[in-house]
């Protein structure tokens, strides 16, 4: 899978975007300026 974010590993953790890893697992994201939210929701 191509990501338009790079992963980060800190502190033996590894950081994946969030829209990347739940579209791989069948679930849309939105986000809400209005009130700062992130929404997710299946497929």
């Amino acid at each position: 899978m191509n990501l338009d974010t790079e992963a980060v590993m800190k502190d033996g953790r590894t950081y994946l975007p969030a829209r990347a890893v739940l579209e791989a697992f069948g679930y849309d994201l939105s986000w809400s300026d209005a009130s700062s939210t992130v929404y997710i929701k299946s497929k």
